[in-house]
C-alpha cells in the first residue's frame, strides 16, 4: 500500500491551495502564489516569506500526524513497507480536522462526501466485533480526524454565549490602605 517514496504534497489552507510540501534530504514548504496576505499554513510560517526548509517535518504539519491505537492499524495496512509521515498527511487528507489539508494532487481536495454509517445500521449489527472493525476501516478511509499530537476540542456552535458577571476583589493598594 505504501510502496513508492511520496516526495510531494499539495497543502490547501481551508480548501484553497496554498502550496507544496516536499521531502527530498529534508523538508520544505513553498508557497504557491506571492501573497503575504493569503491565509498562512501557521502562525509560525506566515506568507511573507514563499520558502520554508527544515531537517524534520513541520510542528503545524507534524500535528496532523496519527498516534496511538489508529496509528497501529494504519501500520497493519503496509506491515512490510511501513508509511512515511508524507503518506501519513496524504491519508489525513483533506478532511483532517483543521483548516490545513494534504492531496497528491490538487484535485484530491475536492474529496466526493462519504456515506456515513447509520444508527439503524449501528442498532441492527450482532457482533460487536465485526462491527467495530467495519467503523475503524471506514474511519481509516476517510482520513478524518485521524491526527493526534495536538488535543483537539469539539465546541458546539451557538448564537450567542452567556455573559457572566465576575466579581472583582478590591485592588491591592486600596485592601492596603484599608
Amino acid at each position: 500500500m505504501f510502496e513508492n517514496k511520496l516526495k510531494k504534497l499539495h497543502v490547501s489552507v481551508a480548501g484553497q491551495g496554498a502550496g507544496m510540501l516536499a521531502r527530498e534530504s529534508h523538508y520544505t514548504f513553498a508557497y504557491t502564489r506571492d501573497d503575504p496576505g493569503q491565509l498562512p499554513v501557521s502562525l509560525l510560517m506566515p506568507a511573507s516569506k514563499l520558502v520554508y526548509s527544515d531537517g524534520d517535518l513541520f510542528p503545524s504539519m507534524d500535528m496532523n500526524l496519527p498516534e496511538g491505537y489508529l496509528f497501529q492499524r494504519i501500520l497493519e495496512l503496509s506491515p512490510k513497507a511501513p508509511p512515511t509521515k508524507m503518506h501519513l498527511l496524504a491519508l489525513a487528507g483533506g478532511r483532517a480536522i483543521g483548516r490545513v489539508g494534504f492531496a497528491i494532487e490538487f484535485e484530491d481536495l475536492a474529496q466526493a462526501p462519504i456515506k456515513p454509517t447509520s444508527k439503524q445500521e449501528i442498532l441492527a449489527s450482532t457482533n460487536s466485533d465485526d462491527l467495530f472493525e467495519q467503523l475503524l476501516r471506514y474511519y481509516l478511509t476517510t482520513g478524518a480526524g485521524i491526527s493526534g499530537v495536538q488535543p483537539k476540542v469539539m465546541v458546539p456552535s451557538r448564537g450567542r454565549l452567556r455573559k457572566r458577571k465576575i466579581k472583582h476583589a478590591k485592588p491591592v493598594a486600596a485592601a492596603v490602605a484599608a
